[in-house]
């Protein structure tokens, strides 16, 4: 025990790297390869650029990082029925893209392993029989509650009062996805309301006209909840809308490729 509790102290990667493996293998495809460790030297084999070098990229480019994203927070609940992983910052510096365009996350020791025991309470209590939510909206005190009640608090009874999904949902909206003015202006978890001049804004900026509106109407609703499940349903039509933009720069290209097979096959 001591010595892991060393380990853990000193060099939790090759703890949770292991742990994943076992556990949630699924979620290794968005993780830094382990090669292994010697005392406290740890190897994994990273590639892929910074994913802020991306902002600057194509419309299509970012909607496919975007959805990377959004499919990184759902693997993170999903990859075990018995364990549920956290991550608590959604800063850019914690991701590159890998060559074939998908999304990892280069600092794992960062993700909290939580039972999925602490979270049955507010499962079952979050929609009713009826499927109407009946929690009131969770916004910046409710999400501060959470996460004291995560780190601070010597859990004795199997409660949390929120779906870590809520924050993560919440945080990677406000940190990487929208670039909206009045959500960039919200600072949710520091002292000041003030512009962070530092952060480069979202990935999804210079939205198409025709969807303008209602986009942005989402991810400001993902980040500052007015009603109790407008984050969840919010997500779910971003993912919607997401997916269609995406096809129809698959099908878009699809027909450049036939034009050029045409126009090859043709003599000159």
């Amino acid at each position: 025990m001591a010595s892991l509790l060393s380990t853990l102290l000193l060099d939790p990667l090759p703890a949770i790297m292991r742990f994943i493996e076992d556990e949630a293998p699924s979620l290794l495809p968005y993780l830094p390869k382990y090669l292994g460790a010697c005392g406290h030297v740890t190897v994994v084999e990273e590639e892929g650029l910074p994913l802020i070098n991306f902002i600057p990229d194509t419309w299509e480019t970012r909607v496919d990082l975007s959805l990377e994203i959004l499919s990184f927070i759902d693997t993170l609940w999903n990859a075990s029925s018995k364990w549920a992983f956290l991550l608590l910052d959604f800063s850019y510096k914690n991701f590159v893209v890998l060559p074939d365009g998908h999304l990892q996350l280069t600092t794992p020791e960062k993700l909290l392993v939580i039972d999925k025991e602490y979270f049955q309470d507010v499962l079952k209590t979050e929609v009713n029989p009826d499927h109407f939510f009946v929690r009131p909206p969770c916004n910046k005190i409710c999400l501060i509650t959470f996460l004291n009640q995560l780190i601070l608090t010597n859990h004795t009874e199997c409660s949390l009062s929120t779906n870590p999904q809520q924050f993560m949902y919440m945080m990677a909206s406000h940190m990487l996805l929208s670039d909206l003015y009045t959500t960039r202006s919200v600072r949710l978890f520091s002292e000041t309301e003030l512009i962070d001049e530092d952060h480069p804004g979202g990935l999804l900026y210079n939205i198409p006209d025709n969807m303008d509106g209602k986009l942005s109407q989402l991810l400001y609703e993902c980040m500052i909840e007015t009603q109790g499940g407008s984050r969840e349903n919010a997500i779910k039509t971003i993912k919607r809308l997401l997916h269609i933009i995406k096809k129809g720069f698959d099908f878009k290209r699809k027909i450049a490729e036939n034009k050029k097979r045409i126009s090859v096959a043709q003599p000159g």
